[in-house]
């Protein structure tokens, strides 16, 4: 299993870079999957090149022809600001190695909702019962 960002290309507006992004070296992470449980897998960024002085190169509009973007799975930065990508992703990275298959995300978040309204409605129902009886 592997995540990769959602494009090969640069997706900044102001980059003319239309060259294939180059990968960077991948990192082991952990991918909780409902099916399978716990999965290594490897999580790899991407990055428009560098602005680098060797790699400066100038268009007509004094534009350098990299932006230094960097690309992740769930999220882009530019700048020092990072820009999650729209929509939910199949894969959710929760930490920096550990990522979790969106259905187990809704899942948890499920047991966590109706884990504090079914006891909290069953003692309500327990306690109605036990006034009505005694």
């Amino acid at each position: 299993m592997a995540c990769y960002p959602p494009s090969d290309v640069c997706t900044n507006e102001s980059c003319p870079n239309m060259k294939p992004l180059k990968k960077e070296k991948p990192r082991r992470v952990l991918i909780y999957t409902l099916a399978n449980g716990a999965q290594p897998a490897w999580a790899l960024h991407t990055s428009c090149p560098s602005k680098k002085p060797f790699d400066r190169l100038m268009v007509p509009s004094n534009k350098l022809l990299a932006c230094n973007t960097q690309y992740h799975s769930n999220f882009a930065v530019h700048e020092g600001q990072r820009t999650y990508y729209p929509g939910v992703p199949e894969f959710i990275e929760v930490g920096e190695h550990q990522f979790v298959e969106q259905v187990v995300a809704r899942m948890w978040t499920t047991n966590l909702l109706l884990g504090w309204f079914v006891p909290f409605y069953l003692n309500n129902c327990l306690a109605s019962h036990r006034s009505l009886v005694f």
